[in-house]
C-alpha cells in the first residue's frame, strides 16, 4: 500500500513537470511567431530598415553617376541631367515596391514618369540654351530617357524581390499555424499544471520556471545569437544593401526582448504573490501559537 501511494505521488510530480518543460518551449514558439508576423510578417519593419540604412540615398548616388555619364554624352549638365530625381522621390517608390511585394505583386516596378520628367528637362534646357529639338534630336534625347528610366526601374525596387514575395507569404503562413498551436497547447498545459495534484506553491513555482526558462531563450536570442552572424564581415556591395541586411536581420532578433521582457514581468509578479503568501501563511501560523499560548 506505502509503494503504492508512492509510486502514485511521484507520478503526480512528474506529470506537471513534463508540462512546465512543455509550456517552455510553447512560449518560445508563441514568441517566435509574434516576432516572425511583426517584423518579417510586416511591411512597415522592411520600410523602416529601407529608412535606417539610407538605403534611398545610396540608390540616388548611384543613379546621379548614371546619369551624369548619359548628359555628358549627351551634352548636358550633371545639375541638369539630375534634376528631375531625389532621394525623397527614391524612397517614396521603394515604399510602393514594398507595398507592391507585400500585397503578392513580384514584377518590377515600371516608372514612365521618369521617362517624361526626363525628356521635359532635356527639351527645356536645351531651349533655354537656344537649340532647336528636331526630330532627330528628340529621337535622340529619347533613348537617354529610356536609359535613365531603365536605370531606375532596375535600382529602385525591392532587392530579391522574386524571392522574398513567396517566402514572405509561407512565413506568415506558418507564423499564424505555430502562433494559434502554441497559445492551444501552452493554455492546455497551464490548466495541467494548476489543475494537477500539489500544492499552490509547487504549482506557481512551476509557472515560473517555465516563463524565466523562456525568457532565458529569448535573452539569448536578442543578445547572442546576431552577433554570432557577423553579417557585418559580408562582402557585399553598395554598401548600403549590406546595411540594410543588417538593420533588417538585427531587428528581428532585438524583437525577442520585447517578450524577454514581458516573460521577466510575468515571473516577478508570480514570485511577488508566492512571497505574500508566505509572509501571510507565517503571520496566520504565529498568530494561531500565539492564542493558544
Amino acid at each position: 500500500m506505502m509503494s503504492k501511494a508512492t509510486h502514485k505521488q511521484g507520478g503526480s510530480i512528474i506529470r506537471p513537470v513534463i508540462l512546465a518543460y512543455l509550456l517552455s518551449l510553447f512560449l518560445v514558439g508563441t514568441a517566435l511567431a509574434l516576432v516572425l508576423l511583426t517584423s518579417f510578417g510586416r511591411a512597415s519593419y522592411f520600410k523602416k530598415a529601407l529608412r535606417q540604412s539610407s538605403y534611398a540615398t545610396a540608390l540616388y548616388e548611384s543613379l546621379c553617376e548614371n546619369y551624369q555619364s548619359y548628359g555628358a554624352a549627351a551634352g548636358f549638365s550633371a545639375d541638369v541631367i539630375t534634376s528631375f530625381i531625389s532621394p525623397e522621390q527614391i524612397e517614396a517608390d521603394l515604399n510602393k515596391a514594398v507595398d507592391a511585394m507585400y500585397d503578392g505583386d513580384v514584377s518590377m516596378q515600371e516608372h514612365p514618369e521618369i521617362h517624361e520628367a526626363a525628356m521635359t528637362t532635356m527639351k527645356e534646357d536645351a531651349a533655354a540654351r537656344g537649340y532647336e529639338v528636331t526630330t532627330e534630336v528628340e529621337t535622340a534625347l529619347e533613348l537617354v530617357a529610356d536609359a535613365c528610366q531603365a536605370d531606375y526601374d532596375n535600382y529602385v525596387c525591392v532587392p530579391l524581390v522574386s524571392q522574398m514575395g513567396g517566402f514572405v507569404s509561407k512565413v506568415r503562413t506558418y507564423a499564424i499555424g505555430i502562433l494559434a498551436a502554441c497559445l492551444l497547447l501552452g493554455l492546455v498545459a497551464v490548466w495541467g499544471i494548476t489543475r494537477g495534484n500539489g500544492q499552490a506553491q509547487f504549482k506557481v513555482r512551476l509557472l515560473t520556471f517555465s516563463l524565466l526558462a523562456s525568457a532565458l531563450v529569448c535573452a539569448v536570442l536578442t543578445f547572442a545569437v546576431y552577433p554570432m552572424l557577423q553579417l557585418g564581415n559580408l562582402n557585399i556591395s553598395p554598401t548600403a544593401l549590406k546595411l540594410l541586411i543588417c538593420n533588417y536581420v538585427h531587428g528581428i532578433f532585438a524583437s525577442f526582448g520585447i517578450y524577454l521582457g514581458i516573460y521577466v514581468v510575468i515571473s516577478a509578479a508570480l514570485i511577488s504573490l508566492e512571497i505574500a503568501a508566505r509572509r501571510k501563511a507565517k503571520h496566520r501560523i504565529s498568530k494561531r501559537e500565539g492564542s493558544e499560548v
